[in-house]
């Protein structure tokens, strides 16, 4: 099923109060607005990922934001790096376009295969993407941002075809601290 883009959070995980408000806990809203149980959204029993925590991370015990179902954190030397993965009761724009959207600066055509990938794990189609960009330098408070650092993020857009929901897991830090933990989140989403 396809979104208003402008109603909906984007699947980067993006949280947008207004498209929560149309959802209830434990369903979601479907056309009439009345809320609709969880299994009646999903007709598909036990399609949900079986999300572990990757190796040498730490999960948080409830999720910092709305809108995240888990929650993962590293900290060490080069500074802390988050995990976190969202749900979504519709397919939030698609693959492709959250695609374009995760791989900004880049053209998605322009990635390689080491960037971008594709997995099946069981019932589950896991498109991933994995970049090292410049972005500007991150000053804290008070202090001068000078120039460009690398930094690292990796995606990963998880569905099950014939479901009606998305997960999303998004990662993101230095670029030589992620490098690092390339192979623990690529196995963080080929043990779902």
């Amino acid at each position: 099923a396809g979104s208003d883009a402008g109603s909906r959070a984007g699947a980067d995980g993006g949280e947008d109060p207004g498209a929560a408000a149309g959802a209830s806990e434990g369903g979601s809203t479907g056309a009439s607005g009345a809320a609709a149980p969880d299994d009646a959204v999903d007709p598909v029993a036990g399609d949900t990922p079986a999300f572990g925590c990757p190796e040498g991370w730490t999960e948080l015990d409830e999720p910092t934001k709305p809108m995240r179902i888990r929650e993962y954190e590293k900290r060490g030397d080069a500074g802390r790096l988050e995990l976190v993965v969202y749900e979504f009761q519709n397919a939030v724009g698609g693959l492709d376009m959250n695609l374009a959207r995760w791989a900004q600066p880049r053209e998605v055509a322009t990635l390689t295969d080491d960037e971008l990938g594709e997995i099946e794990v069981g019932e589950f189609v896991v498109t991933t993407l994995f970049l090292e960009v410049e972005e500007e330098a991150d000053a804290g408070a008070g202090d001068i941002a000078h120039g460009t650092v690398g930094a690292g993020k990796f995606f990963a857009y998880i569905e099950r075809p014939g479901a009606s929901r998305v997960w999303t897991a998004k990662a993101s830090g230095p670029a030589g601290a992620m490098r690092a933990e390339r192979a623990a989140l690529e196995a963080f989403v080929q043990d779902l």
